[in-house]
């Protein structure tokens, strides 16, 4: 069962290097006003001409703080 359960683990670590930009183009584009951002894709661009790789990746430990003991759980 340990595992497992580290296997889960390690899978929601590699879950969370690509949802996290996913949840951070989908959370600017709704607190943002509408029609700011063409598209996810375009908030990204932005996101990362303004602060570089860092923004584009911020929010990346809370992610994996939340995503990989849940998916460890769910293995």
């Amino acid at each position: 069962l340990p595992n497992v359960f580290g296997a889960g683990f390690m899978a929601g670590v590699g879950i969370s290097l690509v949802s996290t930009p996913m949840e951070l183009a989908k959370i600017q584009m709704q607190i943002t006003l509408t029609g700011t951002y063409a598209s996810p894709r375009y908030c990204l661009i932005r996101i990362k001409a303004l602060n570089g790789w860092a923004g584009v990746w911020r929010g990346l430990w809370m992610t994996i703080v939340r995503d990989a003991p849940a998916t460890g759980l769910y293995f």
